[in-house]
């Protein structure tokens, strides 16, 4: 190109080309600064939101940990507390009647009325095999009195006892099935405390 301006305006014009070009540099790193600012904001909420998403799954699995924790805890004082109650049993030679209570009452029916109910700390010594050491087992002998309505009321009461694997030695007296209706009984049955 030929450039037929006087030296003056040549060197104006050569000015507003460097102007221009400075210009341009200066927009396109304005811009890429600003993309960059963008991508930064962009990237540190992506990156706060995901702390916070993992701090609320970290607080979740804490309380859930805590929570197993207390139930462990839990479950581990009542364990205690059972075997504290059957080592009270033993060492005071005392019953707590709601322990048999607790699964006797369940199987009578309205057929029954008590006059009379006795308890009484007694073991047995256990012996799995002629080698194995022998082991202690505890039971709480129980005996009950009163009157049945009926006798068949009394023998399903019976069967019910004898299928409960708490309760073992179920003994009525011969004399309970003496009457059909309006019958006084008598039965025992021991009852395992598990200690």
């Amino acid at each position: 190109m030929i450039n037929l301006l006087p030296p003056k305006q040549k060197k104006e014009v050569e000015k507003e080309i460097i102007f221009r070009k400075i210009l341009a540099i200066f927009s396109f790193h304005f811009l890429c600064v600003l993309l960059l600012l963008f991508f930064f904001g962009y990237l540190s909420g992506f990156l706060s939101g995901k702390a916070k998403q993992a701090q609320a799954d970290l607080a979740l699995q804490q309380e859930r940990l805590a929570q197993a924790k207390m139930d462990d805890y839990r479950s581990e004082t009542a364990k205690l507390n059972n075997y504290l109650a059957n080592l009270d049993i033993f060492w005071k030679r005392r019953i707590a009647a709601n322990v048999v209570f607790k699964d006797v009452f369940p199987l009578l029916s309205d057929s029954f009325s008590f006059s009379g109910i006795g308890f009484r700390l007694t073991s047995k010594t256990l012996k799995a095999s002629p080698t194995a050491s022998s082991s202690v087992a505890f039971f709480a002998e129980t005996n009950f009195d009163g009157v049945a309505l009926s006798r068949e009321a009394l023998y399903e009461l019976k069967k019910a006892l004898e299928s409960q694997k708490k309760f073992s030695d179920v003994y009525f007296a011969p004399s309970s099935w003496s009457k059909p209706k309006n019958s006084p009984f008598s039965f025992k049955l021991n009852f395992s405390l598990g200690i």
